[in-house]
């Protein structure tokens, strides 16, 4: 219940103080003299006054319509004009969506009417009406893109691709995908020209203005096969590493990946550190279309129609993980990423004309004088330099000389007490191969008794550089740099006039500077020796004795074979307890 306070007209009349009764004069003359105080009553307050109010003409019921009619269609103009507006503020300025990756940094979602003037991914609506995402790489940017680049694109991608599935299902919440998960609202570049989202540069030739592996390729290739691929890989040989293992080691993996999901595979060396792929290895398998146009080779996702994969991008479209069988106990579950190497190393693994002669000629050597005659070979792998071993105890220092060889010894005397023969003529035709990045552990006491693996190429100790020079201090590149104590990166990035100033950094975005022909040559010498020593040990010996740290090791098992260094125990690892594994991340 409340009170209400009533209109003035609506009070009623006040009662009288005393109950009386109203009298009037009885007589007619008096009665008449009233009359003109009576007048006519007023209209009821509750009631429609049957003539107009202060003489106005009551309006019509078509008057009345068309007046409402008149609000209505204003007040729809009004909104209208505010919807475009506010399109219109919506076109003409960016929407910014702030959000932070995984590494830390921070970045902004802009929705612009126009393409960027980088790489980068965008967000576009498709021919049905629908949010997708694609990237977009101009026309007019070099390829490849530097390391620091994709790694950021790829970033970027993540993002989008969850910001878009976030919009589309109105969730809270960003999404998370497992690798093999294949995004349907990523909407591939060529696929976003034809619907005209994205500049048409099909006619474009690969790489067309750059000088890299891939542009050559494209113009060797268009004579013949005018087609381009319709899935394609390009592995980038550049990284910020100076060893040479775990880029072999990405290279076959990607080959494989490529062979697996029948993909056209090219290989890309305009940055690379030692130089030309060619100067190293036989010219890879050549495919039977054309590169697709640069501006459609993307680093991620996955399951885009033209990939490129590097050091710096392969953990985000290779993981590893992915191939292993969790099921199988030790190094057996790495058998699916096994298999990927071995297929890139039997298809790639092709060293240039003389070395491949020298290849043969040694292993026929080793096999004739050992193998024929009952002997096994032992492959002794010792890595120094700036790789020191996984073992706590040994983690500042290498392993001792003695327990390479104490374990080939064995391995020796195990093989032979397997005949049941005492009289062992097999253990006496055994061989010993070692190779090292170190020139000082082959003057080792402790491996008096083992042979080089190659002697085609080594590297030298400063004192033996200074003693070939004969005293002239003069030759192309540093002075008299020796390899002491084995492989350096800052030794290696030293190489050449630029004292240094080559080692990738983050003012080049991680690229190293171009170096100049000397340096090269001293790199392409560390390369190939490098190269031989796996070649000859993988391919000669029976089993090998390496320390796990060193990717050269894991190389190792790979030109073995899993059956005979896995399944048959020819691979040992003596630093832990560790079985072998695949890249190391």
């Amino acid at each position: 219940m409340y009170l209400r306070r009533y209109p003035s007209s609506l009070h009623p009349p006040s009662a009288p103080t005393t109950p009386t009764s109203p009298s009037f004069p009885s007589s007619p003359s008096k009665l008449s003299s009233f009359k003109h105080l009576l007048g006519d009553p007023p209209p009821s307050p509750g009631l429609p006054s049957l003539i107009p109010r202060h003489g106005k003409t009551p309006p019509s019921f078509r008057y009345r319509y068309q007046l409402r009619v008149l609000i209505w269609m204003v007040l729809g103009a009004g909104v209208l004009y505010a919807l475009a507006f506010s399109q219109l503020r919506l076109k003409r300025s960016s929407h910014i969506i702030n959000y932070e990756t995984n590494d830390g940094q921070s970045y902004e979602i802009v929705g612009e009417d126009v393409l960027p003037d980088h790489p980068s991914p965008v967000m576009v609506t498709d021919a049905h009406g629908k949010a997708r995402w694609t990237v977009f790489i101009p026309a007019n940017a070099s390829f490849p893109l530097a390391p620091k680049e994709y790694q950021e694109l790829c970033a970027h991608s993540t993002e989008m691709s969850q910001h878009v599935a976030q919009m589309k299902s109105h969730a809270s919440h960003k999404w998370h995908f497992t690798y093999r998960h294949a995004d349907t609202n990523f909407l591939d570049v060529h696929e976003a020209a034809r619907q005209g989202l994205l500049p048409d540069e099909s006619s474009r030739a690969a790489a067309g203005k750059e000088a890299g592996s891939l542009a050559n390729l494209a113009q060797q290739q268009a004579i013949t096969s005018p087609k381009v691929c319709d899935r394609s890989l390009t592995f980038v040989l550049e990284s910020e590493e100076a060893g040479l293992g775990n880029t072999l080691m990405q290279l076959w993996m990607a080959y494989g990946f490529a062979k697996k999901e029948n993909r056209a595979f090219f290989i890309e060396d305009k940055h690379w550190a030692y130089g030309k792929y060619e100067t190293l290895f036989s010219p890879p398998p050549k495919p039977s279309c054309l590169p697709p146009p640069t501006s459609q080779i993307l680093p991620c996702p996955s399951h885009a129609a033209h990939l490129v994969i590097s050091a710096a991008t392969i953990k985000n479209t290779i993981l590893s993980d992915s191939y292993r069988d969790f099921r199988k106990a030790d190094s057996t579950h790495q058998s699916n990423i096994f298999a990927l190497m071995r297929d890139g190393y039997e298809s790639l693994f092709h060293l240039i004309t003389d070395d491949a002669k020298y290849l043969k000629e040694r292993v026929e050597s080793f096999s004739k004088s050992v193998t024929h005659k009952g002997g096994i070979i032992i492959g002794v792998h010792v890595r120094h330099g700036d790789r020191h071993p996984y073992e706590f105890q040994y983690a500042e220092n290498y392993i001792p000389l003695h327990r390479y060889m104490s374990t080939a010894r064995e391995l020796i005397s195990s093989a032979a007490n397997n005949t049941g023969k005492k009289d062992l003529s097999g253990k006496r035709y055994s061989q010993i191969l070692i190779a090292s990045d170190d020139p000082e552990v082959y003057d080792s006491d402790e491996v008096e008794s083992a042979q080089r693996a190659q002697e085609r190429i080594s590297m030298a100790t400063k004192k033996a550089v200074d003693a070939a020079a004969g005293g002239n201090a003069k030759r192309g590149v540093d002075d008299s740099i020796g390899f002491e104590g084995g492989f350096f990166k800052d030794i290696f990035w030293s190489l050449g006039a630029n004292g240094g100033k080559s080692a990738p950094n983050s003012v080049n975005q991680g690229r190293p500077l171009p170096a100049s022909g000397d340096t090269l040559k001293v790199r392409e010498l560390l390369a190939r020796a490098y190269l031989l020593d796996l070649a000859v040990m993988g391919q000669a010996s029976d089993a090998v004795v390496c320390g796990y740290s060193a990717a050269g090791c894991r190389i190792l098992a790979v030109m073995m074979g899993w059956n005979k260094a896995i399944v048959r125990g020819g691979w040992h690892n003596i630093d832990g307890a560790w079985g072998w594994k695949d890249i190391e991340w």
